[in-house]
């Protein structure tokens, strides 16, 4: 058996191993309950790996999934895209049937794993690096980067403010873990004027002008880095 193998195989044994009675994933183990997302990019992982009992892991997973939908149709988690967080278990559950040709293939998505643990924001930045890869350069992209960071923030500082509204908490955050006065100021008013950008352009302007659209693309790839490693 050769390392690389071996890494998937154990790396697919934890994954079957954590798997909920009732079928789905959690985020972390200190969660309550089971989470759709997780569950969705376990099965993807399970069904690329293919480990013994495997099919047995998925039908659970499809059956808790699909108890999740809600009244109206959709799959919902509280701060995301309704959208394509339906779109996600969609194809999920096509793969689980063994339909291959689906539209979104986390398998192929540049995944960043300096964002995956923030399973909310890491999905929107992978819409967002779609859209910037395929040159959408609409308000859409701007959105997807915006509530990522939004999200992120949220979990990393512990609330449930909105993006304009984090700016000072980000300021004290970055002040008690030591960060210099230069830096924070910095940030704060790269952020700040980030904010203003997102609410009197994106909001309203469908057709985002190129050079702007790849100035806030890295910037918020450099946004979301610093905050994840601060």
């Amino acid at each position: 058996i050769t390392q690389s193998n071996e890494i998937i195989e154990n790396a697919s044994k934890y994954i079957q191993e954590n798997q909920e009675i009732s079928g789905g994933w959690k985020i972390e183990s200190i969660d309550t309950n089971p989470d759709i997302l997780s569950t969705c990019f376990a099965v993807y992982a399970l069904i690329f790996s293919k480990p013994k009992g495997w099919e047995d892991n998925c039908i659970k997973a499809k059956f808790w999934l699909l108890s999740k939908q809600s009244d109206v149709g959709c799959w919902y988690i509280e701060g995301g895209p309704t959208v394509m967080i339906t779109t996600i278990v969609l194809e999920t559950l096509k793969l689980i049937d063994g339909d291959n040709s689906v539209s979104f293939n986390l398998a192929n998505a540049p995944l960043e794993h300096w964002l995956s643990k923030y399973s909310k924001s890491h999905i929107l930045f992978l819409s967002a690096v779609d859209k910037y890869e395929k040159g959408i350069y609409q308000r859409n992209l701007i959105d997807d980067l915006r509530l990522a960071i939004e999200l992120l923030l949220k979990e990393k500082l512990n609330n449930q403010k909105p993006l304009e509204k984090q700016v000072s908490e980000l300021g004290q955050y970055l002040k008690v873990n030591g960060n210099s006065s230069h830096i924070r100021n910095m940030f704060h008013t790269l952020l700040e004027y980030y904010s203003k950008y997102q609410n009197e352009h994106a909001k309203h302007d469908d057709s985002i002008n190129k050079q702007d659209a790849e100035l806030i693309y890295d910037l918020s790839i450099s946004f979301m880095k610093f905050i994840v490693n601060v």
